[in-house]
């Protein structure tokens, strides 16, 4: 199962507005993001990495066959976001396969920002997470476009 979750990561990532979003709540606006320290030091960088969080990560890439970093390159940006997008794509198809339908933007922050089992925890659910982390994910997706569904034709 992880194989094809990791798979899926690779094919298809999720897309730079998911990214964007979660920098920009995991850093809070803050004028050097990549020199970033939260969670009283245990998270680095423009997306907030915390070195277990970076582990993970690396050895979903290795397993996809992609270049992995130590955990000092969590300030990198270019590598930072790169490891962002690969671990945000593997938690959404993981997210996804879980609660039987297409993982968003919050849920999957919730799952990155809460560890998926943290999450699970809420019962996947953005409404039984603590207020503060609801409003973050609700930030999140509300700074997703929707695409529009397809017109109904039936007559």
């Amino acid at each position: 199962m992880i194989a094809a979750i990791v798979a899926l990561a690779v094919a298809q990532p999720v897309p730079d507005t998911w990214l964007d979003a979660v920098q920009a709540i995991e850093t809070g606006g803050e004028k050097n993001p990549d020199a970033a320290v939260g969670d009283g030091g245990k998270a680095r960088g423009r997306f907030q990495f915390w070195a277990i969080a970076w582990k993970d990560c690396s050895a979903v890439r290795k397993a996809a066959g992609l270049k992995t970093y130590p955990y000092s390159k969590a300030t990198d940006p270019v590598v930072a976001r790169e490891y962002a997008r690969t671990w945000l794509s593997y938690l959404q198809h993981r997210l996804t396969k879980e609660i039987g339908r297409p993982a968003l933007a919050g849920e999957t922050w919730l799952a990155w920002n809460l560890g998926f089992e943290g999450f699970r925890r809420h019962k996947f659910q953005m409404s039984l997470v603590p207020e503060a982390k609801y409003i973050k994910a609700a930030k999140i997706q509300a700074s997703i476009p929707v695409k529009p569904a397809a017109l109904c034709t039936t007559k």
